[in-house]
């Protein structure tokens, strides 16, 4: 399927309005706006960024991914964020978008030779980096003692969560295992 049919049944399956392509065909300069994106897709800001940059870098095709499960992954991981001040579904956007943006226009992407699999995954790792944040830091965790600080040897306790649980969300369904061919 070549980049603009995907393109369209990303639009398509996310449901997106003028305003959203718009934000979106933004997304590889300072001029993009997570806020916007937020509104425009209705809560959908995560998904939106994650499926455009990895349509239009060409992620999808070349990794034969199965663009519906990662569609089912994804909206499961922004889910999983808290509706807190900072660690949020939005933040978790924001930073996917922002580093497409360093990787593009900074040539990031070129010299560290990044093919399609290796982009996906930065994208991917961008979405789910705060996933699951309780809106307390490691310190905290440590000293009450939480569950999440005794299973990560309160080490790197929050940073260890997030990756975890991410992967535990993806191995655990079938239909959020989108990487099973890699």
């Amino acid at each position: 399927m070549s980049r603009s049919l995907t393109l369209k049944l990303v639009q398509s399956m996310l449901n997106l309005n003028e305003q959203a392509k718009q934000e979106l065909a933004k997304s590889d300069t300072f001029d993009f706006n997570i806020f916007k994106l937020r509104d425009y897709t209705g809560g959908r800001e995560l998904e939106a960024i994650h499926l455009h940059l990895a349509v239009s870098k060409n992620c999808i095709s070349r990794t034969n991914a199965d663009i519906n499960k990662i569609s089912a992954f994804l909206t499961a991981i922004q889910a999983g964020y808290k509706n807190i001040t900072y660690h949020n579904k939005t933040h978790g956007a924001d930073l996917c978008q922002n580093i497409n943006m360093f990787l593009q226009t900074g040539g990031l992407a070129s010299k560290l030779k990044l093919d399609e699999p290796e982009y996906l995954g930065v994208l991917t790792a961008a979405v789910c980096h705060d996933y699951q944040h309780p809106g307390v830091n490691n310190a905290y965790l440590t000293k009450v003692q939480d569950p999440i600080a005794i299973r990560h040897n309160d080490s790197s306790v929050l940073e260890s969560h997030h990756i975890a649980a991410s992967f535990e969300l993806m191995m655990g369904n079938p239909a959020y295992n989108w990487a099973y061919k890699f």
